[in-house]
């Protein structure tokens, strides 16, 4: 009996440019468990922390995101994020309130994953 070719799984995307992503073991939240119930989408957005440090968004689901910033930031701490959008409607803004779950170092960035708190979206008076 002849089987069915194996299908070859599709590769990772690199999310890290021009450098591949570092197998490092990243730092949890005590009792953590990693059980996403939400899709990811990638992302590349600028955004702000309530401490006025700016980072980049890497992705983002309806209960968390992730961010990479070169400003230290440690499990457990409660941040607030804001994200400026240029919709057809005009200027939006994101903010957001999350507590951090994942640290994962990456050379002189740092990645974080974030659990939201809250979130709303708000018009930008011009």
């Amino acid at each position: 009996m002849e089987h069915p070719p194996i299908a070859k799984k599709a590769p990772a995307l690199n999310t890290w440019p021009m450098e591949k992503k570092p197998r490092i073991k990243p730092r949890r939240a005590a009792g953590f468990k990693e059980d996403r119930v939400e899709p990811r989408q990638a992302a590349d957005f600028p955004l702000k922390l309530d401490s006025g440090i700016s980072a980049t968004l890497r992705d983002v689901s309806a209960s968390g995101l992730s961010f990479e910033t070169t400003s230290v930031q440690r499990v457990g701490d409660v941040v607030n994020i804001e994200i400026d959008l240029d919709t057809p409607g005009g200027p939006m803004k994101i903010k957001a309130q999350g507590q951090i779950v994942r640290i994962e170092t990456h050379g002189d960035r740092t990645g974080v994953g974030v659990k939201l708190l809250s979130s709303r979206l708000e018009a930008v008076n011009s």
